[in-house]
């Protein structure tokens, strides 16, 4: 069998065509068009998807407050009232399934991600201070040294001038 890659113009039309025609069958379609059942079956199938998909997002581009509250009040509800709801809102169950996942998901993570920051930052600090007390004694080795030489050279000052 072989792969035919067809237009997206061409897939397009097919799946109107399978909208309108009465009674709505993939075998009769798919053979008046000349493209195999399961073919055109699965065109419908992605632009149902598509269709679906772009359908919520051309609604409402949600914001994470608007999400979190459609998310609460939704919990709120029975099975009878939340298809009602749903439908009010534009979008479907399984939408506001993801949304409560990724709710989920970016609280744990952010519980985590915190934790690991804070260590993270402990160690740096850890780090920072003995890097401070390294430099702290080499400083004060230094001025010793400086006090030091300078008394050095000013008993070698009186010695040449005694001679």
């Amino acid at each position: 069998m072989s792969n035919i890659k067809y237009s997206e113009t061409f897939k397009a039309n097919a799946v109107q065509k399978y909208w309108h025609s009465q009674p709505r069958s993939f075998s009769k379609c798919a053979k008046k068009i000349g493209i195999a059942s399961n073919t055109l079956e699965n065109w419908v199938r992605n632009a149902s998807f598509k269709k679906r998909a772009n359908m919520t997002e051309k609604k409402k581009n949600w914001t994470p407050t608007e999400k979190l509250q459609l998310i609460f009040q939704a919990e709120q509800l029975s099975e009878e009232k939340l298809g009602e709801f749903l439908r009010k809102n534009g979008i479907y169950e399984d939408t506001l399934r993801e949304w409560k996942e990724e709710c989920l998901i970016s609280l744990g993570q952010s519980d985590r991600d915190t934790k690991r920051e804070n260590q993270q930052l402990k160690k740096k600090v850890q780090k920072l201070k003995k890097e401070v007390n390294r430099k702290d004694k080499a400083l004060a080795e230094s001025a010793a040294l400086l006090v030091l030489s300078k008394k050095f050279q000013a008993l070698w000052a009186d010695e040449d001038d005694n001679t």
